[in-house]
């Protein structure tokens, strides 16, 4: 933290954001373990001035493979729906496993077209309506 603290007193700026890209760049190096997720992660950090834009960077790259996995944490929630069952329904079809999942999906979808063909036409303007700008 000392050291954190010595870089912020110097006037410049340019050395700061060095020092610090290369200190997180060995704490990655020696806290994470060997992987092709490490390997990438070092390359966007590289390339990227910022450590959250090379965090992007790696996610955008494996956006294939991180959807997969969302899809089989909830496909697993469903799954686990048909033995663990609420309490106390409130209503009858509250008993019935994926009944949730159901409804978010519906409301969901009923959300997106009140939206799109209801209030889109009552708040959308011409394209020329602020003038030119």
């Amino acid at each position: 933290m000392k050291k954190i603290k010595d870089l912020l007193k110097r006037p410049d700026c340019c050395a700061i954001r060095r020092e610090l890209k290369e200190k997180s760049m060995e704490f990655f190096e020696s806290k994470l373990p060997d992987a092709p997720a490490k390997k990438m992660m070092l390359d966007a950090m590289k390339e990227n001035n910022s450590l959250l834009g090379s965090i992007f960077q790696v996610l955008n790259g494996m956006t294939m493979a991180l959807l997969l996995m969302w899809f089989g944490v909830l496909a697993l929630l469903l799954f686990l729906n048909i033995f663990i069952h609420p309490h106390h329904p409130h209503f009858v079809v509250d008993a019935y496993w994926g009944f949730w999942a159901v409804f978010g999906l519906g409301v969901g979808v009923i959300m997106v077209y009140v939206m799109k063909r209801i209030i889109q036409p009552l708040i959308v303007r011409k394209e020329d309506y602020y003038g030119d700008i």
